[in-house]
């Protein structure tokens, strides 16, 4: 969405009818296929093996590379090595509304079956989700999985485009702070997390250079699950939204 273009208030505590822009990932079937790939050895302050584009800037590369081997790690244990699962997905665009576009009207739409073949990538490309997506599904129905699934091909794609945001995962459960902005949440998970500085954790949000992957939501007490949803729908508002985000939660 063009920076001219302010999006209207919506209910800021409900994600389903947030400033979302995009689409609602229903993750309940499961099928079974396979993965492959190496894990890699990183880790920031030592030894690190760049990854992606020479065109990137290194402090880039080395988060880039700091994100790859963690989501192939956890997607290797998650799936005991070998099982990457492929979720029966249902397109329910009318679970997350996008107000500001009245050719769309997104939520009018009934819910629409995807194809088994239909990778997470797709639908995160299409014209509707357009790279703002709400993943959600009961506890243990694979949604966790089919997020590190768009990670792992998002990485892919930040490695081969060096002007794409670098995705990175944050989990929800270490917002403490009902007062923190989104924001500042994500600077400070940036410097816990990998030790990037505050100076360039900030700049990257504010340019846009990041692409975050949030889950754990809930994970948070449930009067703080509200208190979250409204601090996720005002900094998909405020001027640092992102051009892309990914949100996944249990029903």
């Amino acid at each position: 969405m063009p920076d001219s273009q302010e999006p209207k208030q919506g209910n800021n505590n409900d994600l389903r009818n947030a400033q979302f822009g995009g689409g609602f990932i229903n993750a309940e079937n499961v099928n079974a296929g396979r993965i492959g790939g190496d894990i890699w050895n990183i880790f920031l302050g030592q030894q690190t093996t760049l990854v992606g584009n020479p065109a990137r800037p290194r402090n880039e590369r080395i988060l880039l590379a700091a994100v790859k081997e963690e989501v192939s790690a956890r997607l290797r244990q998650s799936l005991h090595n070998a099982v990457l699962i492929n979720l029966g997905k249902e397109s329910q665009p009318q679970q997350v509304k996008r107000p500001w576009d009245a050719h769309i009207k997104i939520g009018l739409k009934p819910a629409e079956p995807i194809p088994d073949t239909t990778k997470i990538l797709e639908v995160f490309d299409s014209q509707e989700i357009a790279g703002k997506l709400l993943i959600l599904g009961e506890p243990g129905s694979g949604k966790t999985t089919t997020q590190l699934e768009l990670a792992q091909a998002l990485v892919s794609r930040a490695e081969e485009q060096p002007d794409y945001p670098v995705p990175v995962l944050f989990n929800l459960s270490s917002w403490k702070d009902d007062q923190q902005s989104i924001t500042d949440w994500l600077v400070a998970e940036l410097k816990s997390k990998y030790g990037v500085s505050k100076k360039l954790g900030q700049e990257w949000v504010e340019n846009h250079q990041l692409l975050p992957l949030l889950d754990g939501l809930d994970e948070l007490e449930p009067q703080r699950q509200e208190l979250c949803v409204y601090a996720i729908n005002q900094f998909l508002v405020s001027e640092t939204r992102p051009l892309y985000l990914v949100v996944c939660s249990q029903k």
